[in-house]
Order: C-alpha cells, then structure tokens, then sequence
C-alpha cells in the first residue's frame, strides 16, 4: 500500500510535507531544562529542614549559607522558603 501511495503522489508534494513538519516542529516552543541545584543550595536546604525541626547547629548553617547565596546574586523568595540563582555563578 506504501508503495501505491508513493507511485501517485508527487515528488514535489513528497518533499513538501516532511520540510513542513519539520518547520512547525522548529518554530514550537521547547521548556528550558531544569537547572541542578548548587551544592549551597541544596545544604541550605538541609540546614533549613533541619532547622525547622529545632536543631540550632542547623540554623546556624543555614544563615552562613545564606550569606553565601546572597554573594553568589541569590534572590531568597519568603513565598515557598526557596532560593533563586542566576545561572552564572
């Protein structure tokens, strides 16, 4: 059946459809990739876990990571305790 198809469809017409799909393939808009956390980020954290359940060695962790992040251009986000990092580090 493929090839009865192929014998009655153009050249032209043959080309035309995969260039066209693979237009509109191109111009659709992919998401970014997730972006790993930093080895900071992810102890501050930890640290802001364990914090939270009252370790006080833990929160002090937490706020040097803070200040950490904060040199690295980190933005802290009170809405959800998280922390916002530009990809150059």
């Amino acid at each position: 059946m493929t090839r009865n198809l192929a014998n009655r469809m153009s050249p032209r017409r043959l080309i035309a459809i995969p260039t066209a799909l693979m237009a509109a393939l191109s111009f659709a808009s992919l998401p970014d990739p997730a972006r790993a956390l930093t080895v900071q980020e992810q102890g501050w954290q930890v640290a802001n876990s364990k914090c939270h359940d009252g370790d006080a060695k833990q929160c002090e962790l937490r706020d040097r990571l803070s200040v950490v992040l904060k040199r690295h251009g980190c933005v802290y986000h009170d809405d959800g305790d998280w922390w916002k990092c530009s990809g150059a580090r």
